[in-house]
């Protein structure tokens, strides 16, 4: 079963660069996940999220519980890459390690033991999406300088006060800062870029909200025999929801009378989708074959309809990443850092 997210900036916002690596195509990502919305709708297909570090046990209450800060570092004393010419700094790549290893230790819920052979193997998956979330955002803010796009102190300020409010006192801000080595000059320029970034994608992650949609319901059974001999009884007259409800092995919507309200493209087995849109309203299908079994369905009515929230942002998020992939495949990235 697919899960459609929803998209938020999220309380640790320094991670967003890194996050950024998303759009360098088939490497895995595996820092901080969008935090699913309680209330959402489950649809097929659905994926779940990376496995957690290992890690103590333990609430991170200040800078003592640090991991090493020179563990994944770059030592080049130069730049570990260009883009078009400008340089991303070893500072930069270093500063971004702080705030990975800080970010994975809160949401692993304790410290972390980087030695272990899982977590060296981690690091090594950190260290190359620092890089690519670097050059990333840098590709994102040559373009944004191109179309005027700026922070302005007022909006960083805003954005840091209400940072500061999620974090819930002055002394939580103060270890958070600390356990990445960071001070309040660092996070408002990670603010600055969190804002860059968030106006370039309201620019250029442009959806469609609303689609065409079909109200269906439907019979699962094991076999096509058993299938043809149920679209028989349908085709006979014998009443579709009752049936369902008699002998559909969709135990989630048989008791619904087969109704699985209404789909959007992309959200169901394509044979079972290509079918469903392809009913005029009241129409039932043949068997079609999916990998559950045979379904017969009918289709109950086919409108234009706002699409779910988190599918518009999920579609958002995938528009931004292929932009980003558009900007380096038109820049020259040179990687100057052993990974």
């Amino acid at each position: 079963m697919r899960k459609f997210l929803r998209f938020q900036p999220g309380l640790f916002i320094a991670s967003l660069l890194l996050v950024l690596v998303a759009a360098c195509g088939d490497m895995p990502l595996v820092l901080l996940t969008p935090t699913p919305n309680p209330n959402q709708t489950n649809s097929p297909n659905q994926t779940t999220s990376p496995a957690l570090p290992t890690a103590t046990a333990g609430v991170l209450p200040g800078p003592a519980n640090v991991s090493n800060k020179r563990l994944g570092y770059a030592e080049l004393n130069g730049p570990v890459a260009k883009v078009d010419g400008a340089e991303i700094t070893e500072a930069e790549f270093n500063h971004s390690m702080d705030e990975a290893r800080a970010t994975y230790e809160e949401q692993a819920g304790g410290t972390m033991d980087w030695t272990t052979l899982q977590n060296q193997d981690l690091l090594k998956n950190l260290r190359v999406q620092t890089l690519e979330g670097l050059i990333n955002f840098q590709v994102v803010a040559a373009q944004a300088a191109t179309e005027n796009i700026t922070a302005s102190p007022q909006e960083v300020n805003t954005r840091l006060e209400d940072f500061k409010k999620q974090l819930g006192s002055p002394e939580n801000y103060k270890n958070w800062l600390a356990r990445r080595f960071a001070t309040e000059e660092d996070q408002k320029k990670r603010l600055a870029q969190v804002i860059i970034f968030e106006q370039m994608s309201g620019r250029h992650s442009q959806v469609e909200e609303k689609g065409e949609q079909v109200h269906v319901r439907h019979i699962l059974v094991k076999t096509e025999v058993e299938a043809r001999q149920m679209f028989q009884r349908v085709q006979q007259g014998q009443d579709f929801e009752a049936l369902a409800k008699q002998f559909s092995l969709d135990f989630g919507s048989a008791s619904k009378g087969g109704d699985l309200a209404w789909i959007f493209r992309g959200q169901t087995d394509a044979a079972f989708e290509n079918a469903a849109f392809a009913l005029a309203p009241n129409q039932v299908s043949g068997p079609v074959k999916t990998d559950k079994g045979y379904h017969l369905i009918q289709s109950l009515g086919k409108e234009v309809r706002p699409l779910p929230l988190d599918l518009i942002q999920q579609r958002k998020s995938e528009a931004f990443s292929n932009y980003i992939k558009s900007l380096r495949d038109k820049a020259k990235i040179e990687k100057l850092l052993k990974l």
